[in-house]
């Protein structure tokens, strides 16, 4: 049976929202190439991950609530976040 893989990424402010979209396909086809089965996608907008989860804590309590609807075993993060010098 393949591992069911939850896909979430962080969409920062400053980024084109299609660039998010393909950041998570790409992850997707990597996923499914890597055997896994993609049974769901989220996005965030924040201004950069949150240290602590990565996610927001209401995204994190909303992705532990699909755990049990979609039956996933693992979550895969991925952002187009870029670093710069304040």
């Amino acid at each position: 049976m393949p591992e069911k893989a939850y896909l979430a990424a962080v969409d920062t402010r400053d980024n084109d929202p299609w660039s998010t979209k393909s950041s998570l396909d790409e992850l997707e086809r990597l996923a499914i190439s890597a055997g896994a089965e993609v049974v769901g996608r989220m996005v965030q907008k924040l201004k950069r991950p949150e240290r602590t989860h990565y996610l927001g804590t209401g995204k994190v309590d909303e992705l532990l609530a699909l755990k049990a609807e979609k039956g996933y075993d693992t979550v895969i993060l991925t952002t187009n976040y870029r670093r710069t010098s304040s």
